[in-house]
C-alpha cells in the first residue's frame, strides 16, 4: 500500500472490509480504524500508551467537570444535599 490519497484511509471512508475502534492501555479510545490503516493510526502513539496502563501523562485524561456529578450548577447533588 503507497501513501497516495486514493490508498489512504479516511474518516468514513476505510480500504478494509471491517472497522472498529482502537483503544490505548487505559481503553481511551484512540479512533476508528481497519486493517489497513490500525498500525498507522497507533504508531501515532508513544509505545507505552499502547501498553502500560500506568503511562505517564501531564495532561488531565478527562476534563474536570465544573458544575458537579448531575451536570448542574445549582450545587444539587442526586444523594439529596448540596454542596
Amino acid at each position: 500500500m503507497t501513501d497516495t490519497p486514493k490508498d489512504q484511509c479516511f474518516p468514513g471512508d476505510h480500504r478494509g472490509d471491517h472497522t472498529y475502534i482502537t483503544y490505548d492501555a487505559r481503553g481511551i479510545p484512540l479512533g476508528k480504524v481497519c486493517s489497513e490503516c490500525v498500525d498507522k493510526v497507533r504508531g501515532t502513539y508513544r509505545a507505552d500508551v499502547l501498553t502500560d496502563p500506568h503511562y505517564p501523562s501531564d495532561e488531565p485524561i478527562e476534563p474536570d467537570d465544573p458544575v458537579g456529578p448531575a451536570g448542574r450548577d445549582d450545587g444539587y447533588y442526586d444523594d439529596g444535599y448540596y454542596n
